[in-house]
Parts: C-alpha cells; structure tokens; sequence
C-alpha cells in the first residue's frame, strides 16, 4: 500500500526533526500549557499535516494516559481508535469514509483560513460511535501554520434530540395507524369484518403501549441499564403480528407487505419486546425506502444455529449512507432521524446476543438481515 495515497486529505506528514521543532515550540511554553489545562474540553495543536503537536491534560484523562509521547506526532482519529484511521496506509483523513468526518473537515476548513465548527462522530474500536462538536481555528507561530482544534463532548445531547424526536415519531406513527382503523370501522357494516378490524385495534393499542416501553429501552440500552426477559417465542407469530399492524400505517399506502416464501416457523428464546423493535423498525425503514407500488418482504429462516430474519425493499441504499448507516442521529429522512438502524444494531448485538447486516445493490434492492442464536 502507498503511504502517499489518499481518498479525501493529504496523507503526508512531517518530517521527525520537523516535528519535534513543532512539539518544543509549545511544550516549553507555560503559558500555553497554563491556558490548555485550564480549559474542560479537549483541546490539540495540529501541525500543517494534522498531527499532534500539543495536547492538554484532559487527552490523557480521556485516553487514561500517563504522559504525551503517546500522543504527540499522531492525528486525532489515530488518538481515539477511530476505525478507519487504519482502513488506509495513509491513516487519519485518508479513507473513504473521511470525507463525511465533521473533525477532518474542519481541519480542512481551518487550513484554508478560517475558523470551523462541525460536529463529527467518531467511530471507536470496540464501541458505541461517540459524537463530539469540534471546533478547528488558524494560527501561525514561528513561520509554522498550525490548527487549534477543541472537542466537545455533545454525547448526551444528540441522545437526548435523537430519542425524542424519534420516540415522537414513532408514536405519532402508530396513533396514525389506530386512527385510520378507526375510520375504516366507521364506514364498514359487515359484522366480521367489525371484528378484524377490532382484533387489529386492539393489537394495535398494545403496539402503542410497546412504543413507549421501547422508548424507554433505548434510553436504558445506551446507558447499560437495560434487563432483558427472554422466553421462547415463535417468531413467525411474531413477524406476522408486526406485519398485520403495519399494513395499516400510512407510509404502507400504495406498498405491499408479504412474507418470503422461504419463510419457515422457528421457536428462539428472546426478549419479545425487543425483538419486535428491531423488527419493526427495519419494517418502517424498509416501507419509507420503497416507492409507491413497491413490495417489503420479510423473511425467517433457520441458517445453522441461528435464525436468520430478513427484511428486504426493491431500492438500492445510496453508496455515501452504505457507510453510515448504523450510526446514531444518521438519516437521509431529516434531522434527529437517524435512531432506527443504530437501535437495531444496538438491541441486535448488544443485548440479543446476534448479529445485523445489509446489502445492497441497484440490481437486487436491498436486505437487512439479524442473525440470532438457537
């Protein structure tokens, strides 16, 4: 592999005698050294190449680090174990996925003259995506360009925008669902058909209370809290109540829902009501993705030791969300949106001991299938 190639920022970086220059500039500096430690975010020098040349003492508290060498000549995504800081030969800035990082673009920004806020979400080894407001601003010391750039912790806001923005639109979605059973029962005189209509508002009522359970399960997953009740399940009543019910929202108007012929009964121990989040979810996404006349076809089957549930629409994820698609907040439907594929990994891996993946493509549409153990 190059070292020199790149897919977004210049992947060359500064001599060892340049960089210890750079690094002496500051660290005999007490001023500096004053100021930085004095600040409660974290807060990095950056040299022309966007390594480290200063760092305060929150990085090593964050990093649980005892002294700076570990730091100093690395780029911030190499210093938080951002799992596509090592995708390419060139590190930090140089994969695909970097040109939709908020942290390099903002370094970018500031390269280019002038002061830069994004927020970036960083993809850690081993866990969660964490978000951070960043800040990157010019300065020039001693002939040298540098980037002073800040990260905020916003972890708990974008959780807190993202659970009620979604939790509000989940619950409006399925009000809306009872509430167009309801107009269908004003208008039909058959007495069988009252009843079918009837079974599905009632299951539809039970819907809305695991709405709010799930709300608070998310809430409960991201802060390690949650407990799970598993019991065996036939997961192909499970599919087919979830199916039942969202055949009558309004993003299903004008789309079919079926089940895949393939489909076979399987009994998995499991937290029912968690299963039927992610389920759900995938379902919702699926329909929003479809265009009118379009088929979501959901699928069970038993792979080995586990059972495998697919959901699958005829359009093709666009290769720029691919890379983004199971982190929280992101979304192609707006603002505050993002939760559904980040809660399914989340509930899938974290808690119901499986696993999630998609594929996609112009020619097949795509599928997202979770794996769970028998």
């Amino acid at each position: 592999m190059d070292p020199q190639s790149t897919f977004f920022a210049p992947a060359e970086r500064s001599s060892e005698e340049e960089l210890q220059a750079q690094i002496g500039l500051f660290q005999s500096d007490d001023l500096y050294r004053g100021f930085g430690n004095a600040l409660p975010v974290i807060y990095l020098i950056l040299n022309a190449n966007r390594q480290v040349v200063y760092a305060n003492d929150r990085v090593l508290e964050a990093l649980d680090l005892n002294e700076f060498s570990c730091v100093y000549g690395r780029r911030p995504g190499e210093l938080f174990n951002c799992v596509h800081a090592s995708e390419e030969a060139g590190g930090c800035g140089t994969s695909r996925y970097c040109e939709n990082c908020g942290a390099v673009q903002a370094i970018l920004g500031a390269q280019s003259g002038s002061r830069t806020i994004k927020e970036c979400r960083l993809n850690i080894e081993g866990s969660l995506a964490a978000d951070f407001r960043v800040m990157a601003t010019p300065m020039e010391r001693n002939g040298y360009r540098f980037t002073i750039f800040t990260l905020e912790d916003i972890q708990h806001e974008k959780r807190r925008e993202a659970l009620e923005r979604t939790f509000f639109h989940d619950l409006l979605n399925t009000a809306g669902g009872l509430s167009g059973l309801v107009e269908i029962l004003e208008i039909i005189d058959d007495e069988q058909e009252k009843e079918e209509v009837l079974t599905l508002l009632k299951k539809g009522s039970q819907r809305l209370i695991e709405e709010i359970h799930s709300g608070r399960a998310l809430s409960q997953a991201e802060s390690g809290q949650l407990v799970l009740n598993r019991a065996p399940h036939a997961l192909l009543g499970l599919i087919s109540e979830i199916i039942q019910f969202y055949e009558s929202y309004p993003v299903a108007r004008n789309r079919r829902l079926c089940l895949s012929e393939a489909t076979e009964p399987i009994t998995a121990e499991t937290d029912r009501p968690l299963l039927m989040r992610v389920v759900a979810n995938l379902l919702k996404n699926a329909l929003e993705a479809s265009q009118e006349g379009g088929v979501v076809t959901v699928g069970l089957r038993k792979v080995g030791n586990e059972a495998v549930i697919t959901v699958h629409n005829q359009t093709a994820v666009p290769p720029r969300v691919r890379q983004q698609i199971f982190e929280r907040s992101f979304s192609t439907k707006g603002a505050g949106r993002g939760i559904g594929t980040y809660s399914v990994k989340l509930f899938t891996e974290k808690y119901l001991e499986g696993r999630v993946w998609f594929e996609s493509s112009g020619e097949k549409g795509t599928t997202f299938s979770v794996a769970l153990p028998l």
